[in-house]
């Protein structure tokens, strides 16, 4: 899948959320996630717990979730451009190393000989070769599956933009 197709898929993914959009008629929810936001639909705790479930990663707080997840996709994103040595070199090290030891990234990333130049890949470990990278919204029925590398980093690619916008989003919304 490219990444216009996976941003479609991570959009409607969140936007059919029920926990999310559950007080609002189909007709009701806007088109984009972007709109959503910006008519209230759905809101920041919403967003950041859609990151937190599909993370496995819970911080009952929301100013440390949203400070987590910005950082931990600046990991991913240094992981996709190969510009891991940032890390490694500054301060970012110790969080660096913990988010190559998460469960959730457990079977998707691989790093030869050195932890330092990671990559993704689907499937590796106890699991076995080609285990598939699911990203859900509670609902089986809405799940994106991706079993290939290309198609990890494109899904990753469109979580950070979406990440990204949001995080603008909401502080226009709150100013």
């Amino acid at each position: 899948m490219n990444r216009a197709e996976l941003r479609e898929k991570v959009e409607a993914l969140i936007l059919n959320h029920p926990d999310f959009t559950g007080n609002f008629s189909p007709e009701d929810i806007p088109a984009t996630l972007a709109q959503a936001v910006q008519d209230e639909v759905i809101h920041e705790e919403n967003f950041i717990t859609f990151f937190e479930q599909n993370m496995s990663m819970f911080f009952y707080d929301d100013a440390i979730a949203k400070h987590m997840i910005t950082n931990y996709l600046v990991i991913i994103k240094g992981i996709l451009t190969n510009e891991t040595k940032t890390f490694i070199d500054g301060t970012g090290y110790g969080f660096f190393i913990t988010v190559m030891h998460l469960p959730f990234l457990k079977n998707y990333l691989e790093w030869g000989t050195s932890i330092r130049y990671p990559w993704f890949c689907c499937g590796t470990g106890e699991e076995g070769p080609n285990k598939p990278f699911t990203l859900w919204n509670g609902f089986t029925e809405q799940d994106i599956t991706v079993t290939n590398r290309e198609d990890l980093e494109n899904l990753w690619w469109v979580l950070i933009d979406i990440w990204s916008e949001f995080v603008y989003l909401v502080e226009v919304i709150d100013e």
